[in-house]
């Protein structure tokens, strides 16, 4: 009892402190399968944004490509624990998982369904990151005038396009580009 009291504290002092911070506010708050304690310390690991030049560095950052010898153990663990939670509750996570676990089961009939399952979680991953990556680019680059875009991934796989204005409004249309 006395631990749950103290965990309630910590959940509120940790909630005061991320809702100061946009890419919580304006994303990761908005995302199934992604907690208070998981968006706290993915932003704690990440800090700026800013700190990578491109998309591949943040990938290479976070241990998802191949041979990667050079990359920040937390957040890997961290990534992997996420997109569990997002494969099991997120229905456009999932959609994007089952879509690469049929292809992976084709291209790989040898392949085991752990290996197929571990090979499809890395995309779900990969997609998460590159949905962070994008709207984290946007809301610091737009947040100063009042306005900022966060990119959803729809059910059909297809990233949408939402842009906020002053007023809090938003409209959204498709973009033209699938994936990554």
């Amino acid at each position: 009892k006395p631990l749950d009291e103290g965990i309630k504290y910590l959940q509120k002092d940790i909630y005061n402190i991320l809702i100061r911070i946009p890419i919580y506010n304006y994303f990761l708050s908005n995302q199934n399968g992604v907690n208070l304690f998981d968006s706290a310390q993915l932003i704690s690991i990440l800090i700026d944004i800013d700190n990578f030049n491109n998309f591949n560095h943040l990938i290479s950052y976070a241990g998802f490509i191949p041979y990667a010898d050079n990359y920040n153990k937390k957040l890997h663990k961290l990534l992997l624990r996420m997109g569990y939670k997002l494969i099991k509750v997120n229905p456009k996570y999932q959609f994007v998982y089952e879509n690469a676990a049929q292809r992976y089961k084709k291209k790989y009939p040898k392949y085991t369904e752990e290996h197929i399952h571990n090979m499809a979680k890395r995309i779900v991953i990969r997609k998460f990151l590159k949905n962070l990556y994008i709207n984290w680019k946007a809301v610091d680059k737009n947040f100063e005038w009042g306005g900022w875009t966060v990119w959803e991934i729809d059910d059909n796989g297809e990233f949408v396009k939402y842009n906020i204005g002053f007023d809090g409004s938003y409209y959204t249309f498709w973009d033209k580009k699938r994936g990554y």
